[in-house]
């Protein structure tokens, strides 16, 4: 009798064992921030007439433009660096700093807190 309850007290602890390995392996599958990157081009729509573009190069360097009714205002390019949510954007003379909050970072979307016009901005990848 001793051996049966023996048998399955290590049958059960082998059974939830199996159980949680199983259900850690099941977690969420969706993109961790490591697989995300700012490289590419992004869009942030003001209005049906006006928009800006951010291009993030891996050299480190990003392009803004702002097109506004019919023609583009402002094309320049910048330098920045990118870590733990913290977006900070060197301007051309290399001393005037920009720092970012990145509110959240996916594949598809980029949302910029404060920038570049004030509020929370949420820009597309194109």
């Amino acid at each position: 009798m001793k051996q049966k309850s023996i048998f399955f007290s290590v049958l059960a602890m082998m059974m939830v064992t199996m159980l949680s390995v199983g259900l850690a392996s099941c977690g969420d599958d969706s993109e961790s921030d490591d697989d995300v990157t700012l490289i590419g081009t992004w869009s942030l729509n003001f209005n049906k007439d006006s928009y800006c573009l951010l291009t993030f190069y891996q050299n480190g360097t990003v392009k803004y433009q702002e097109y506004d009714h019919g023609e583009w205002k402002e094309d320049e390019v910048y330098h920045y660096t990118y870590s733990k949510g913290i977006l900070l954007i060197t301007y051309e003379n290399g001393q005037e700093r920009e720092k970012i909050e990145v509110i959240s970072l996916s594949k598809d979307k980029l949302v910029l807190k404060d920038w570049p016009d004030g509020g929370v901005n949420t820009f597309i990848r194109q």
